[in-house]
């Protein structure tokens, strides 16, 4: 099955295409004046870790976390992740975050 993964958070969105979310996967996110890589990495069906990376606008930076799946009994699964990233070179730049992307099955 591939999924059409779509969401975000406060000033991002997240979109990409996954063939399984109980593989390692990547989704790309956007957020004024940079691009955000995030990589998933199940530790069970249920959800485990994700890193990511930004850069743009003379900025770059990185952050971690962990993210839950969950069914939503339509064919879809819901993606909640909850990371804390900092800015490269600024002091004091660290932020929680959080998210949420749905993955809509688009084909078999």
């Amino acid at each position: 099955v591939v999924y059409e993964a779509s969401g975000g958070g406060a000033r991002i969105v997240i979109t990409g295409r996954i063939a399984a979310y109980d593989k390692p996967f990547t989704l790309q996110g956007e957020f004024p004046g940079a691009q955000v890589i995030f990589e998933y990495v199940p530790v069970s069906s249920a959800g485990g870790a994700v890193d990511y990376t930004f850069a743009g606008g003379g900025i770059s930076g990185a952050g971690n976390g962990v993210y839950t799946i969950t069914a939503q009994g339509d064919g879809t699964f819901l993606i909640e992740q909850s990371t804390n990233g900092c800015v490269d070179g600024i002091a004091n730049s660290c932020a929680a975050n959080s998210e949420k992307i749905v993955l809509t099955p688009i084909a078999p």
